[in-house]
């Protein structure tokens, strides 16, 4: 039995997006990648041998070496699994404070909405960058405090994106059932329930893939996250 949204089954509408299929191959081949490295690199990924700094690709480093003499593919393979951690951990943070936000402001209208919009709107007049210096110049640097100030950057996204959607599934279900004027009514009712279940999953659909690949990971841990490898290889063998 095939589950159908619209007029055509869900399976049928995925394969209409090439970009959604692009983006789960890459995060399919990142996630791969970050497993094999767990057993299995080309080179160490921290050994220095200042003596081959900077060498072009070979059969020996796939991707050349950077200005420690280190293998740029092996680093690349274990800096997955830092932008793996650092997606989940901070798409988390997002959807756990950022869409209760969102569906409360589109519950309960009024004043709490006004409140939560306006503090989400105060959020995005600050720069990503500036956010993050500041969160790590109050609670010092490390990888969790980073991890924290991605987190904390995206939950207004993912509020403003699920208040959105919530509205409009209640404003529809509010006409469908007659609860125009008890929009608190939602809590009570199953086909309401399952319009926020809804919100909830294509916020997370839409917002976790720029988290995912964010390069606010480039710093963590002693191997650094695919995003400053990627920028040193253009810098090094791009010309």
């Amino acid at each position: 039995m095939s589950v159908v949204v619209g007029d055509a089954p869900v399976g049928r509408r995925i394969f209409r997006h090439a970009g959604l299929i692009i983006g789960a191959a890459l995060t399919a081949l990142l996630v791969l990648v970050a497993i094999v490295s767990l057993v299995w690199t080309p080179q160490s990924a921290t050994a220095i041998d200042v003596a081959r700094k900077l060498a072009p690709p070979s059969a020996a480093h796939w991707l050349g070496t950077d200005h420690f003499g280190r293998d740029v593919a092996s680093m690349l393979m274990v800096g997955a699994q830092n932008s793996i951690m650092v997606g989940i951990v901070a798409v988390s943070i997002g959807v756990g404070i950022g869409v209760a936000c969102g569906l409360a402001a589109a519950a309960r209208g009024g004043w709490v909405e006004e409140a939560l919009m306006r503090l989400a709107d105060f959020t995005f007049a600050f720069p990503a960058v500036l956010s993050a210096i500041l969160i790590t110049a109050l609670l010092g640097p490390g990888a969790f405090n980073s991890i924290l100030a991605i987190g904390i950057f995206n939950v207004p996204a993912f509020a403003r994106l699920s208040r959105t959607q919530a509205a409009e599934k209640l404003r529809a279900a509010n006409t469908a059932f007659g609860l125009v004027n008890d929009v608190a009514a939602f809590s009570h009712h199953p086909a309401l329930r399952r319009a926020v279940v809804e919100t909830r999953n294509g916020a997370v659909s839409l917002a976790a893939p720029p988290v995912l690949f964010s390069d606010g990971a480039r710093q963590l841990g002693p191997v650094p996250a695919l995003g400053e490898h990627s920028a040193a290889i253009r810098a090094e063998f791009g010309n």
